[in-house]
């Protein structure tokens, strides 16, 4: 945790030290008390390690594996202590040793990924045909593969290695877990099976998840990069600096439109390497557009341009625009001059959110360093009333866009926001901070009954032992398979390696065609019914004493999450479905900070009125929970749900421990609350919910929904979120809502006064 805080912050620039090194967590990393148990800071104790490992060759050539692979992981730790002083020696280091480790516990890291990948390499070398379309044909099985389990590993450990700027090194691991082996051990030729490229390409492709191998593409050019500039530093000349990644760049040629030169001439090595992975990834789709959309900035000409000649099946299926939809009639408007075409082509541009401003000056702690540290705000309660002030003394972001929200200083009403939502109403929006916690149970509620089994009329039954280890797991596990199309060149030999959206594709069209289709009202039926069906089918099964928590939290938030089903409409919840089957490692996370929630009907004289949500939808609307003006509070219902996660955890893939666990217990408290409901509800038939029907009084109630990415001063918009907010405002209403900070030191020169004190100032 404290090394990948120490990478985010040298990479997004964060304030170092005058050595440029973050003392106080290089304080605590250096304090960590380690034994080297398995004796791995010695020769011998490396060699009994890897004597362990190769246990999967013949036992007669064992002996001579592990000499080989020990020889290759002595001069692979002899050139990493080498390449250390020369680039000490350049950047006039004082670290004679050229040992760039601060403790044991980060060399130890060090041996074991110099260990694992040539012991990985070895492997890849040693399985058979058949081994590998083990792993292709059945990628939910990740896990349970020895190759796999080794790569992830290897991933963990890239980040110490770039940490401590061996990048060489991290270099060849990505490599290794990225493409595979490079150079060949000798063998007899009767010994060794031939493994076509096609089924190898496959294999690697399924080491590991769609999300991390993107990710693991851009570590690799960032790397590659830092390598270049440490050469080109010692040579002292950029112009003579060869490259000797493996990674090909002989697909990177791309034609401009004026005069048919090539326009990579210019293009550095780094630019050529990201055009190849987005090329040649990009068309078999096996890293998310989020990559190709970081790789493609490198470049800098406008992304439309740069994918212009790939066929990506994310971009296609999940509707992702590559610009702006008026940038055509702005460049109408401009004139085409061939000087305008230049410059457009010079710089980078892509599909752009809306976004509503906001200014607020968060509260500074002058005695503590504010790297990493989240922004506080003061709000616009009442200060008279001060047992409040000391309940909310100060709020993050995301709880001071909810109050500007509710109280309707934002968004800015445009012409597009009109059109969209009751534009006669301003403010009334309520929510939470979920982070696409409540679509993620809509979609566990909504999908999980027509297309989570397997259907025995379509050929897969036979795979139901391998998807379904237990009867109490949370989902398939090809859930967690990203989309794995059809290859032209490994579809016949790896028997179409698919991925949950492939495999189920007539099944998810079918149910996402019926929610695009249905009104408001059937979408809150459709909520009702699939929960009333699971609480009948434990009363009939006669489980009544087991408590499933995700039932009776359902069964406590029944009528509000008809309620959100019923704003969100047939066609949005479609789209969120969609891309939730396509990829559900990859877009599990990412969904916008807020989903705000409201609801108006007409009164008798035909305008638009706010609808009392305590008295329609109850539940923790309801005045018994929350007090009637307090917006703050109200925005507060809900917290986060990280356990919405079908098999898998928030914070990542391996397992990793989240830092917030301050917050735990006020997420547990709000759950036990809907839980405790449901209980209550449970026990009684007499007291069910009923159904929401989207009426009051005879007057139609309109449910409108709005999501809201938030952004402090000092936080910026990552490619995942930047993909969910080009979905999401293709079918709905999905912005950023960012916060500035105040000018203090007076006007500059020029500028007016507006004369109004904006929105969100701080006290």
């Amino acid at each position: 945790h404290l090394c990948r805080r120490r990478k985010n912050e040298e990479d997004s620039g964060k304030v170092r030290d005058t050595n440029g090194t973050c003392s106080e967590i290089d304080a605590v990393v250096n304090s960590i008390p380690v034994t080297d148990v398995l004796h791995l800071l010695t020769s011998e104790g490396r060699k009994e390690m890897i004597d362990k490992l190769v246990t999967f060759d013949v036992q007669s050539r064992r002996q001579l594996m592990t000499a080989i692979v020990h020889r290759k992981v002595e001069a692979t730790l002899g050139d990493l202590s080498t390449s250390n002083k020369r680039e000490d020696n350049a950047s006039c280091s004082d670290d004679a040793e050229g040992d760039p480790f601060g403790n044991d516990a980060e060399r130890i890291i060090c041996v074991v990924s110099v260990i694992g990948f040539h012991v990985l390499q070895l492997r890849f070398q040693a399985m058979s045909t058949k081994e590998m379309l083990m792993l292709a044909q059945r990628s939910w099985l990740r896990h349970c593969v020895w190759e796999s389990a080794l790569a992830y590993l290897l991933w963990d450990c890239v980040l110490v290695l770039e940490k401590k700027k061996c990048y060489g090194l991290a270099v060849t691991v990505l490599e290794t877990i990225l493409i595979g082996y490079t150079d060949v051990l000798d063998r007899n030729e009767s010994e060794s099976r031939q493994v076509s490229d096609s089924t190898f390409a496959s294999f690697i492709r399924c080491l590991v998840s769609r999300r991390v191998r993107g990710k693991a593409f851009e570590r690799l050019v960032i790397d590659q990069g830092h390598i270049e500039r440490t050469a080109a530093k010692i040579e002292g000349s950029s112009k003579n600096y060869k490259a000797t990644s493996r990674v090909a760049d002989g697909s990177s040629k791309k034609k401009s439109k004026d005069g048919g030169k090539d326009a990579s001439a210019e293009w550095t090595i780094v630019q050529k390497r990201c055009l190849d992975v987005i090329y040649r990834e990009g068309r078999e789709c096996s890293i998310p557009f989020s990559t190709i959309r970081t790789l493609a900035r490198r470049l800098k000409v406008p992304l439309k341009e740069t994918i212009s000649g790939i066929e990506n099946a994310e971009m296609n299926i999940l509707m992702i625009r590559s610009e702006d939809d008026d940038s055509a009639s702005v460049s109408s408007r401009s004139g085409d001059s061939k000087s305008d075409k230049s410059s457009a082509r010079s710089s980078y541009s892509e599909w752009t959110p809306k976004t509503d401003y906001s200014v607020a000056n968060s509260i500074i702690n002058e005695d503590k360093d504010g790297v990493g540290k989240r922004c506080a705000y003061v709000g616009w309660e009442d200060e008279d009333d001060s047992e409040r002030m000391a309940r909310t003394r100060s709020m993050n972001v995301e709880e001071l866009a909810l109050e500007e929200y509710a109280a309707g200083r934002l968004p800015i009403q445009d012409e597009e926001y009109c059109d969209s939502q009751s534009a006669n109403v301003k403010g009334g929006w309520v929510g939470w901070h979920d982070e696409g916690g409540h679509v993620r149970a809509l979609f566990r509620i909504l999908c999980a009954p027509s297309i989570f089994g397997i259907d025995p009329c379509d050929g897969q039954s036979v795979e139901q032992h391998t998807i379904f280890l237990a009867p109490y797991q949370g989902a398939p596990l090809d859930l967690h398979v990203g989309f794995q199309g059809p290859s032209s060149s490994s579809g016949a030999e790896t028997g179409l390696p698919r991925g949950f959206f492939e495999r189920r594709r007539a099944r998810i069209d079918r149910l996402l065609g019926e929610l695009d289709s249905s009104t408001p009202q059937d979408i809150c039926d459709r909520v009702y019914d699939a929960i009333f069906e699971r609480v009948r089918a434990v009363r009939d099964a006669g489980t009544i004493g087991m408590k499933d928590a995700l039932l009776l939290r359902d069964l406590g938030e029944i009528r509000t999450l008809s309620f959100i089903a019923a704003g969100l409409g047939g066609k949005m919840l479609a789209t969120i479905f969609r891309c939730l089957c396509f990829d559900y490692r990859h877009y599990a996370g990412g969904l916008p900070d807020l989903l705000l929630l409201r609801a108006v009907f007409d009164d008798d004289n035909q305008e638009e009125r706010l609808v009392d949500l305590g008295t329609w939808v109850g539940e923790a609307f309801s005045a018994a929970e929350v007090q009637k003006g307090q917006v703050v509070e109200l925005c507060r219902i809900l917290a986060d749900r990280d356990d919405e996660y079908l098999g898998c955890s928030k914070v990542g893939e391996t397992g990793a421990v989240s830092s917030q666990r301050w917050r735990q217990s006020v997420r547990r408290q709000k759950h036990d609350d809907a839980a405790q409901r449901g209980e209550e509800c449970f026990a009684s038939s007499d007291d069910f919910p009923q159904r929401l029907l989207l009426s009051c009084n005879d007057r139609p109630i309109k449910a409108e929904c709005m999501f809201v990415e938030v952004k402090s001063a000092n936080d910026r918009l990552d490619a995942r979120q930047e993909d969910w907010l080009n979905i999401l405002d293709g079918v709905g209403n999905a912005r950023v809502c960012k916060f500035t900070n105040q000018k203090k030191s007076g006007k500059k020169k020029g500028e007016k006064d507006s004369g109004t004190a904006p929105a969100g100032t701080t006290k």
